[in-house]
């Protein structure tokens, strides 16, 4: 979540963990960072495998069960800091905090959690792990209003359905993304790939690949893999390893 300051642009970050940081410090200067679980995320067993029962069951656990104390600390927060704005991406409780301290705000994003968690209770294999359906559904329909609160969706490519019955204005945002610093042909002759090979990007968001195998039948004869170096990674012959740093959009 980002706070806008009056006078000046000023950014505040409440980030659900500090390893974010850094990316945010190098592009702006005016920025305040403080570290607030309000958000549980995806439980990830791979990075194309979502865990459905841990993923529902730490929002539950974590956020839900301390919905109150920590819509209360977070109106607190924001009744401090006093912003002009507040961008979330995408945290339910946010939106509610910002609606009882009648400050604006915009949902920034391709995704609401509503919607995942709805979709993984409605498989017909989910196990919720010891918790009431019934329990579990409430939370979700609570996801649903607390985006409700917002003023602003600004959807990104790619977007999931809306929350249900949402009433603020929805803008339809075009794709965004960081341009390339270095020509595609430079790059490609850096790491020994032909122009015309096909690259396959592996493994995304920084989980670990250990445990992910990729048989080299499904690629063709000039296919190469783009994947962060990760020691046990069984991949085929024609991977292409690379640092967490490299911006692997530049090898496509």
């Amino acid at each position: 979540m980002w706070i806008c300051g009056r006078n000046r642009l000023h950014f505040t970050a409440r980030l659900f963990s500090r390893n974010y940081v850094g990316r945010f410090v190098s592009i702006v200067s005016t920025l305040t960072v403080s570290t607030r679980s309000l958000d549980a995320g995806a439980i990830q067993l791979d990075p194309l495998q979502m865990d459905i029962m841990q993923t529902l069951k730490n929002y539950f656990e974590n956020i839900h069960s301390n919905y109150s104390v920590l819509l209360d600390q977070e109106v607190q927060f924001l009744s401090h800091r006093k912003p002009d704005i507040v961008l979330v991406d995408a945290t339910p409780i946010a939106c509610t905090a910002a609606k009882k301290c009648n400050i604006v705000s915009a949902i920034v994003s391709n995704f609401t959690w509503d919607s995942i968690y709805r979709a993984m209770l409605e498989s017909s294999v989910v196990d919720t792990g010891g918790i009431s359906r019934d329990v579990l559904d409430e939370m979700v329909t609570l996801c649903s209003k607390d985006y409700c609160n917002a003023d602003y969706y600004i959807q990104l490519p790619g977007g999931m359905p809306l929350p249900n019955n949402f009433p603020g204005l929805v803008v339809q945002a075009p794709l965004v993304s960081r341009l390339a610093v270095t020509p595609r042909d430079v790059v490609r002759e850096k790491y020994g790939i032909p122009s015309s090979a096909t690259v396959v990007l592996f493994g995304f968001g920084g989980h670990s690949m250990s445990d992910l195998s990729l048989s080299s039948k499904m690629l063709r004869r000039t296919g190469y893999v783009s994947s962060c170096k990760e020691k046990g990674c069984r991949c085929p012959q024609s991977t292409l390893s690379h640092s967490r740093e490299t911006f692997s959009c530049q090898i496509f």
